[in-house]
């Protein structure tokens, strides 16, 4: 792991020291067919936002069916191993499973090295007879498709005449339903797609969808019914560029315009979409503080929480609500939205883009949450089973929001026949009888819950989601009292009541944990990351939460790469399932754990846990689950996942410490020394700008609000009025 991380180090000292030099060009080939004969490669500057960003291939940790660059509204697959693409996927169109591949002497080109961008890529292929290949992809924007280019280089003395052909395979189509796999991917069998070559172009056709494929110069071949070709003459050193369009859409007299204007100054093209993208990745970091005095590691944990959070987010006019925000959906899978995936970033999403988590609270309450786990974005309504996790999900995610952003307003909100706020209190408080005391809530089997395969005691009278009942309770009596309302049952007795109930009939004094139990009330214990949650509901005394955080041991639940959902030692464990039963966790759990640890007392801990993720930041962006046992992720999940914003949020509200409530803004930044020197500027919360400094030399820190400084002992807190 060294060597992996002292590589990175010096990848990032190198781009920084670029950075300052301000030097980095990127070459940009903008020659098309009509005029590549020239020999003159104007340079593409690439914006320095986008640089930041860049992967190489020796730094990547992601397989080819999980890298993929992004635009609004379409993301394409970069293909690795030899120059082509991978699937495209643009809603409500989809290209999947699809690529194209391009041939040079009748052979695949493969691929020597490449940059990644979040806007594009540049591959490097091998020489083959005397001929240097690159390319250039680009997922277009404002419109849906993609954009490559081709640049072959004669390396010898004479001239050399090269056979060039673009391959095309694969199934397109159009989708309303947007669930965990993307469309056609768990199918076997082709669909019903139909190829139509004209004399430049070839269609694919499926129902009311059409893909559209075009290159200049070159021809469709009879022979080969998805295969464009040409043969080029290149003269000695000489350079020569070509342009690919792959647009999908229904109107074929559209869609032939639309690649006529890109091939005719696909310079431009490619200019605007790595302009549109840095303007959204601007956005976004405009909205977040800036971190500065951080490690390489800690700023590119941050950052990259960031681009992963950018990478889940889509302008689709036929959503529900554009932008729409994806639980995963860079590769077409897990398009939906999850309320449990937002409410891990609730805080720093609701600073990022306050509009968007407000029609995604509406369209939650709206769809039936007893019912589903996710939303579908072209229709809102909801998908799959009950999720147990819903009722505090949706009353933590609007908590959250309104502290935020202030917006109250929102519990008046018409849902039918009643205010968002009598939905919400109804719906949270349904599974209980709120005509007697509070007891223990059975929330259902695996496939309610954490979906693990080789065990069933984490399943029925759990320790959380019960635990969470005491935020719920809290939640919706800081509800109707910021509303000026009596809440309609008296939640503060309630849970204390029930923290008593809970601390009776599931703490395991022996084990110092907590078991659940099964539907004929008998103890079952799982040693899984879950029960850590527990920590911020306030449903343990202070010598239990010692109790369960001595689990965080390197026999039970740490490695040097990080937290294992389910403890080694756990009979349930399963090495095949790395987000919730085995070698890993879910990318948003291990940074709520830090902070989880940080706000209950536990200092050492959380920031020993969060050193022992930030390798996270050498991953272009956070996959689904990410693993402990070895540097590496769930290959066999989703490329990326919202939760990944977690990682600046764990930094924001758990390292410095920042807490939001209806009329004050806390500071209060852990006591540690690597805190000293670290800055968080422009943090903005309802209009208040502070800027938050840690003290090299002393344990104290200084907040700035305009012209007013605050100063306090690190471990104390700064409280800012409203």
């Amino acid at each position: 792991m060294e060597n992996k991380i002292n590589i990175h180090i010096k990848n990032f000292c190198r781009v920084i020291f670029t950075l300052a030099a301000g030097s980095l060009l990127l070459p940009y080939l903008v020659l098309n067919a009509q005029n590549s004969d020239s020999g003159k490669h104007p340079e593409f500057e690439v914006p320095r936002l986008i640089q930041s960003y860049k992967v190489s291939a020796a730094d990547n940790l992601l397989l080819p069916g999980h890298l993929y660059s992004k635009s609004a509204g379409t993301s394409v697959g970069i293909n690795q191993t030899h120059l082509g693409t991978g699937n495209i996927i643009a809603p409500p169109y989809f290209c999947y499973p699809f690529s194209s591949h391009f041939l040079l002497f009748n052979q695949p080109v493969p691929v020597e090295n490449y940059d990644w961008y979040p806007a594009g890529a540049n591959l490097q292929g091998t020489v083959i007879n005397g001929v240097s290949s690159s390319l250039t992809i680009t997922p277009l924007s404002g419109l849906r498709g993609m954009l490559a280019e081709v640049t072959l280089h004669n390396t010898l003395n004479r001239e050399i005449i090269v056979p060039a052909e673009w391959q095309m395979e694969g199934r397109v189509g159009a989708s309303e339903n947007w669930d965990w796999y993307p469309p056609f991917a768990m199918k076997s069998n082709p669909e019903d797609v139909r190829v139509k070559i004209n004399a430049e172009t070839i269609e694919f056709h499926n129902n009311q969808t059409v893909v559209l494929v075009k290159s200049q110069g070159f021809r469709p071949n009879a022979e080969k019914q998805s295969s464009l070709t040409r043969q080029i003459v290149l003269q000695p050193n000489e350079k020569k560029s070509f342009s690919l369009v792959i647009l999908p859409g229904t109107d074929i007299g559209i869609l032939n315009k639309e690649a006529d204007q890109i091939l005719h100054n696909p310079e431009k093209v490619r200019f605007d979409a790595f302009s549109a993208c840095n303007k959204i990745l601007e956005g976004i970091e405009s909205k977040v503080p800036t971190l500065t005095g951080a490690s390489p590691e800690l700023n590119a944990f941050y950052k990259k929480g960031l681009l992963t959070f950018a990478s889940c987010r889509w302008e689709v006019p036929e959503f529900i609500t554009s932008p729409w925000y994806a639980e995963s959906g860079i590769d077409g899978g897990a398009l939906n939205n999850y309320c449990w995936g937002v409410v891990y970033i609730s805080r720093l999403m609701s600073m990022i883009d306050p509009a968007a988590v407000r029609n995604l609270l509406i369209a939650y309450v709206t769809s039936d949450l007893e019912k589903t786990y996710a939303l579908n974005p072209a229709t809102g309504k909801g998908m799959g089973v009950l999720y147990s996790y819903n009722y505090y999900s949706i009353a933590k995610a609007t908590h959250d929001y309104i502290t935020i952003t202030g917006d109250l307003d929102i519990l008046n909100a018409k849902i039918g026949p009643k205010t968002y706020l009598e939905t919400i209190y109804s719906f949270c408080l349904s599974r209980e009888d709120l005509n007697a005391d509070p007891e223990l809530i059975d929330f259902g089997g695996n496939h309610n819950m954490l979906e693990l395969k080789k065990t069933t005691d984490y399943c029925n009278y759990t320790p959380s989601p019960n635990a969470e009942r005491l935020l719920i309770y809290r939640y919706l009596t800081d509800f109707y009292t910021w509303m000026g309302k009596t809440t309609p049952n008296n939640l503060v007795k309630r849970g204390e009541k029930f923290k008593s109930v809970f601390q009776s009939k599931l703490w395991d004094a022996d084990n110092k944990w907590l078991h659940s139990l099964n539907p004929e009330h008998k103890p079952t214990t799982a040693y899984s990351i879950q029960i850590f949650d527990v920590l911020r509901t306030g449903a343990l005394e202070k010598a239990q939460q010692e109790g369960i955080v001595a689990h965080l041991n390197t026999n039970e639940f740490l490695t040097e790469w990080g937290v294992h959902s389910l403890a080694k030692t756990d009979e349930g464990y399963d090495p095949a399932d790395v987000d919730w039963g085995g070698p890993g966790v879910y990318a948003g759990d291990a940074p709520e754990l830090v902070e989880d640890l940080l706000n209950a007392g536990f200092v050492n801990q959380g920031i020993d846990i969060l050193h022992r993720i930030l390798w996270w930041g050498q991953f272009p962006y956070y996959p689904q689950a990410i693993r402990a046992n070895r540097i590496g992720y769930r290959e066999d999940g989703r490329a990326n996942v919202i939760a990944g914003l977690a990682a600046p949020q764990t930094i924001i509200f758990g390292l410095f410490g920042i807490t939001a409530g209806k009329d004050f803004i806390a500071v209060k930044p852990v006591n540690h020394p690597s805190m000293k020197g670290l800055s968080l500027n422009n943090l903005t919360i309802r209009g208040k700008k502070a800027d938050i400094l840690i003290h090299k030399e002393k344990s104290e820190f200084s907040v700035l609000v305009g012209k007013k400084r605050y100063k306090s002992a690190l471990g104390k807190e700064i409280i800012l009025k409203f």
